[in-house]
């Protein structure tokens, strides 16, 4: 019992992480993109005169949203499931499929966060930099590798949860 109140409080812990940070990260920077945009739109409409960098900018942003976002979900647990044949399993066999899928998530998404941030620190030394603004492009590597970070917490999470429901048969 007492190990279950550690998972829970785990869990909770981690959930609360990818909320702040989804809310800081994610949000804050789909705000930045709106208003880049507007102003855009409006500079074009208005002068004539477009923003050049704004492409470049939303593309680096979008990064910013979407990791962030993606450690949210899988914490909520709003990521679609198809669960027509495994909720007709037993207690215990769901808990094992789960566990089974979760795990291998788990190996795929520490392999991309892996990949992510070997990349980042190749660009770091090639000194890549974006065409318009000669922005380094590792920074957003490594917000990559930060979000799939995330997301593997929030799965070896569920790992453990699914385990313990299947040793438990719940």
């Amino acid at each position: 019992m007492e190990n279950q109140t550690k998972l829970t409080a785990l869990a909770t812990a981690i959930r609360r992480l990818c909320r702040r940070i989804f809310l800081i990260a994610g949000a804050g920077s789909m705000v930045v993109m709106v208003l880049l945009i507007l102003c855009d739109v409006g500079m074009r409409n208005l002068f004539n005169r477009p923003l050049m960098s704004t492409y470049e900018l939303v593309m680096f942003l979008m990064v910013v949203v979407v990791f962030p976002a993606l450690s949210y979900t899988q914490s909520e647990g709003n990521i679609v499931k198809i669960e027509l044949v495994v909720s007709r399993f037993p207690k215990k066999a769901q808990a094992f499929l789960e566990m089974g899928v979760s795990f291998l998530s788990l190996g795929l998404v520490l392999l991309i966060a892996w990949r992510n941030a070997v990349r980042a620190v190749e660009l770091r030394h090639e000194h890549l930099v974006s065409p318009i603004l000669h922005v380094p492009v590792y920074p957003f590597y490594l917000a990559v590798t930060l979000g799939m970070i995330l997301v593997s917490l929030v799965l070896f999470v569920e790992v453990l949860e699914s385990l313990s429901r299947w040793l438990t048969g719940e």
